[in-house]
């Protein structure tokens, strides 16, 4: 329903002249930077995954300094915080078995606080957790997997190898992305500079949960077997943007499988 109020230009976000003009020709007053290469595309090309994840916002940032922007919002991770960190809460500290994904977005939120101090405009760093929707996912990794055991809706079985059922994840609705998203972009004044953003507590589930409630709303949908290894997680703290910017996520397990199955349907109608 927004389509009409956006305006879609393609390019290079590695290259500093197309982002400028990008942000130059919309006269924009704040900057949303999502793009990014995910875990199994960086961890495979590294050299790559930076020129992107670490160029790209290097690019947007000197934009932002060049142009006066007021605010850049930058999408990171809740892996941040490492796989041993049992609560996940902002000021947690750095875990040491970062992977290379990580391990990027943690270095953009250090030059993002860097560039906005010394230029004076806003950043804020928004901590996203295993987030699904509608749109295909690129790449390999987690990410990737995750929609694979979504599309088993379709009747086929699938064999996970990368991670046992057992391993739990807060999994977060694109809507709820969204909205979190545009808060940080809109509030007058923000206290802080780095949030998480989580789905609501209850979906901190396993992810044989996950395919059960999938199975139960979906009969014919396929089995989906694990024989991967465990894997430690932690719950995602969203208290702080919660209190701060008054985000509450709506998005429980169900409501987020029926959304995904609902644009998933409506996507395809409109593709024939």
């Amino acid at each position: 329903r927004y389509v009409r109020r956006l305006t879609f230009r393609k390019g290079d976000l590695t290259d500093p002249a197309q982002v400028l003009a990008a942000v130059a020709e919309q006269e924009s007053e704040a900057v949303v930077l999502t793009a990014a290469m995910l875990a199994g595309g960086i961890a495979e090309n590294p050299g790559s995954g930076m020129s992107l994840n670490i160029g790209g916002l290097l690019n947007v940032l000197s934009a932002a300094a060049t142009l006066k922007v007021r605010r850049v919002v930058f999408s990171s991770t809740d892996a941040v915080a490492g796989e041993t960190c049992l609560v996940r809460h902002e000021q947690a500290a750095i875990g040491p078995e970062l992977s290379v994904y990580a391990a990027s977005k943690l270095l953009g939120e250090r030059l993002g606080l860097l560039f906005a101090h010394q230029h004076d405009f806003e950043f804020i760093a928004l901590r996203y957790s295993l987030v699904f929707g509608p749109t295909p996912t690129r790449g390999a990794g987690i990410a990737r997997i995750f929609r694979d055991i979504l599309d088993t809706v379709d009747g086929r079985d699938l064999k996970v190898s990368a991670f046992s059922g057992g391993w739990r994840q807060q999994i977060t609705y694109v809507s709820d992305v969204a909205a979190a998203t545009c808060r940080a972009l809109t509030h007058p004044k923000p206290s802080h500079t780095i949030y998480n953003v989580a789905g609501p507590y209850e979906n901190f589930i396993s992810m044989s949960e996950f395919c059960d409630v999938l199975k139960r709303m979906v009969p014919t949908a396929g089995t989906v077997e694990f024989s991967g290894p465990t894997r430690a997680e932690g719950l995602c703290d969203t208290s702080r943007i919660r209190g701060d910017l008054g985000f509450v996520p709506q998005y429980g397990i169900e409501r987020s499988i029926q959304a995904w199955l609902d644009e998933r349907q409506h996507m395809s109608a409109a593709s024939v």
